[in-house]
């Protein structure tokens, strides 16, 4: 029995909030993604309080690539073979069949803010399309508990499909003490977490100057790595980073990015202590043609400026 990355990715959001087994999926024969289809659409049903956060596991898992969203936004979807699209399509025939009262009226809220979820991926590589998954992190406290542990949850199902998504990802597979998570944009990976036990970190914000032959330092991105061992452990388009921590986008077209982001950080400065184990980092920026890096630490709960230097 063979599952594609999709149907992966949808097994292992499935695993975690139903009863479903291997051996249900593998019981469904050639079309597991029937199976998988039928339980989105089921829990939408079940579950009447929380339609938001079960969009967002549609779209963020088994959406395919940027354009889909274009194309659900202007209702051309119905040759979507996407899972997230046939979903979509299932439920808004069935309250196009319901008598319209105040439910029925933010069902369809829902829905087309759904269909605008994820409008916001840009293609920062020119057309070329590597990868097709998509991993669910936003309105899915699953990704966060996995990701806050320093080992993978006891479950062979999670290590499994662990290994298949770094292997897509051309990293060395994660061990029992080690795990990653990546998430992509249909064009390259867009975000990639490692975890790691607390450690010292370089928050870096790469410019074209300085990533000249080094392809994972791309401009507009924020990398967080590690200062021993130089390995990214976090990498995010500037964009998505303000859009998860604040839910909107505000940052002008060419932003002054460091005075902001030094705002941000501030900010957010117990989130990120607590949720990515934080405790120093570095802003590197170009202004007036010179590199300027600001090594920060987080003391008691402070921001404090630790050196400076051209």
């Amino acid at each position: 029995f063979h599952l594609t990355m999709r149907d992966a990715v949808s097994l292992l959001v499935h695993s975690f909030i139903t009863d479903l087994s291997c051996r249900e999926v593998e019981a469904a024969g050639p079309d597991p993604e029937f199976i998988f289809r039928n339980l989105y659409f089921n829990r939408l049903f079940t579950l009447p309080g929380d339609f938001g956060s079960l969009l967002d596991e549609i779209d963020m898992a088994a959406v395919n690539a940027p354009h889909v969203d274009a194309r659900l936004m202007c209702d051309d979807d119905l040759d979507d073979p996407s899972l997230a699209s046939m979903v979509v399509r299932d439920l808004s025939a069935s309250l196009d069949e319901m008598e319209d009262g105040e439910e029925v009226r933010k069902l369809r809220e829902e829905i087309r803010r759904g269909r605008r979820r994820r409008l916001f991926f840009e293609d920062t590589f020119e057309g070329r399309g590597e990868w097709s998954e998509l991993f669910p992190y936003r309105s899915f406290p699953l990704f966060d508990e996995i990701a806050k542990k320093e080992r993978p949850l006891d479950d062979d199902l999670t290590a499994t499909l662990l290994h298949c998504i770094s292997l897509r990802d051309g990293a060395t597979p994660p061990s029992r003490d080690v795990f990653l998570f990546s998430l992509d944009n249909s064009r390259e990976s867009l975000v990639t977490y490692y975890s790691a036990p607390c450690a010292a970190f370089e928050l870096i914000l790469p410019f074209p100057k300085a990533i000249e032959g080094h392809r994972e330092y791309l401009p507009g991105y924020l990398l967080l790595r590690h200062r021993k061992s130089h390995n990214i452990a976090l990498r995010i388009n500037l964009d998505i980073f303000e859009y998860l921590l604040h839910g909107r986008f505000n940052l002008p077209e060419k932003p002054d990015y460091v005075p902001e982001l030094m705002h941000r950080l501030r900010m957010f400065k117990e989130k990120l202590e607590n949720e990515l184990e934080l405790k120093e980092f570095i802003i590197q920026s170009e202004e007036g043609g010179k590199c300027l890096v600001e090594r920060f630490g987080l003391a008691g709960g402070k921001v404090e400026l630790l050196k400076e230097r051209e």
